[in-house]
């Protein structure tokens, strides 16, 4: 616990450790103005435990502990920190004098100090040749909603998170594994281009209508800037649907087909790039060009309306990008990484429900990236985060990169061992 009178950590350090002013708080004597700041770091510990608290549940549980408060400082040190529901917060457009409003969402205060982290992580992702990309759904508190309806819908909208891996392990490739997330409020073309303003290579993701523009040629140059490369675990996936509610016999085929594939990947998985590229070319080749030939066979023989003709025409009208993957070695033949790397939001939708406001969604977006980065290089992320933070605000900026999860050295062999 985080005490006013800390033994070890003045006030004045622990506000630079979060990067919060002084001259942020209500302008106050000096005595209420640190008790504020020491019930802020109360709240936000207990708020990372219990994100669904309220002013009442949060007032009550700091008297439990001791602390004398009542519930109108509370309402106002939650507003402040933008921990408040959203449809209890106040109109921020016009501030009142002597304080400034922050929005600071599950834990917003410990993730807005690691950003530099964050933004080299991001870096480090965009300068790759390749990239997996993928995005999911998350909802987003909204009362905009709820009042345009007039109460006929939940104050609920659907926002977006996207995520960009690059991941060269399975082609035993040197640089280091990095997932990089983002938030938008919607799922809109403009947000991916943003996103991809300054890639150029290798683009491994779905076929998103969103994406088509990334890979028209650039004027000048008459090539594409970025090259697109189709997912095959998506086209397996559609014809296991048809499989799975049809028994139909040519769906069976057809994954058998694709298992021919996926059985040289797993033969090939951390090879060299050329050893990858040779042995595709000598065996995947044929096989997804007779493929190619028994779609087109089977599409004069079915009906044009079936699902299983819609899969069919998927793969065929993308084949250049479907096939891709054994002119080069360094492609992987599906989507799969950017998948994986979305299912902590798929499994964390069932326990935070949702994002308390747009803000809230980018603090999840910039959490994940310092996290999945982690994981991805078989750190204990609580133990590397922990020992960031004590850290990050005496650490030299020019060498900011120590402390990144590939180059990260604990300080000592006990937490060496626990990572």
């Amino acid at each position: 616990m985080i005490e006013r009178n800390h033994p070890t950590l003045s006030i004045g350090a622990q506000c630079r450790l979060l990067s919060i002013s002084r001259s942020s708080f209500y302008y106050e004597p000096r005595g209420e103005t640190e008790m504020n700041l020491a019930l802020m770091l109360l709240i936000d510990r207990q708020f990372l435990e219990t994100p669904f608290y309220g002013v009442r549940q949060m007032t009550w549980h700091l008297r439990n502990e001791g602390h004398a408060v009542n519930q109108k400082r509370i309402r106002r040190l939650m507003r402040l920190m933008g921990l408040m529901p959203i449809y209890q917060k106040p109109n921020t457009s016009r501030p009142a004098k002597g304080h400034k409003t922050y929005p600071y969402l599950l834990g917003g205060l410990r993730v807005a100090a690691l950003n530099p982290l964050t933004d080299l992580i991001r870096r480090h992702v965009f300068a790759a040749h390749r990239l997996y990309a993928d995005d999911t759904v998350i909802k987003v508190l909204d009362p905009k909603v709820a009042i345009a309806s007039k109460g006929a819908r939940r104050a609920v909208k659907e926002g977006r998170i996207w995520v960009y891996v690059r991941d060269d392990t399975p082609f035993a490739g040197s640089d280091p594994p990095a997932a990089a997330y983002f938030f938008s409020p919607d799922r809109k073309s403009e947000h991916p281009q943003d996103h991809l303003t300054g890639f150029s290579g290798v683009l491994q993701a779905d076929a998103y209508a969103g994406f088509k523009k990334l890979y028209e040629p650039d004027p000048k140059t008459g090539e594409p800037r970025i090259v697109e490369a189709a997912c095959w675990a998506h086209l397996r996936r559609d014809f296991n649907d048809v499989f799975k509610a049809t028994g139909s016999e040519i769906a069976k085929q057809a994954l058998e087909r694709i298992g021919k594939l996926y059985d040289i990947e797993r033969a090939i998985t951390g090879e060299k790039a050329n050893v990858r590229k040779r042995i595709r070319q000598k065996m995947s080749a044929p096989i997804a060009a007779a493929f190619k030939v028994w779609c087109e066979d089977q599409l004069g023989r079915i009906s044009g309306k079936s699902d299983l003709a819609k899969a069919m025409r998927y793969g065929l009208n993308r084949w250049p990008a479907f096939t891709l993957f054994p002119e080069n070695g360094e492609v992987g033949i599906d989507n799969n990484p950017a998948e994986r790397a979305m299912r902590p939001i798929a499994i964390g939708r069932k326990n935070f429900l949702f994002a308390g406001s747009d803000a809230g969604g980018e603090t999840l977006a910039d959490a994940m990236t310092l996290i999945e980065t982690a994981k991805l290089h078989g750190l204990n992320p609580e133990l590397w985060l922990a020992d960031v933070l004590a850290r990050i605000n005496d650490h030299k900026i020019n060498r900011l990169d120590q402390l990144l999860p590939w180059n990260w050295t604990p300080l000592n062999a006990d937490e060496n061992t626990a990572v």
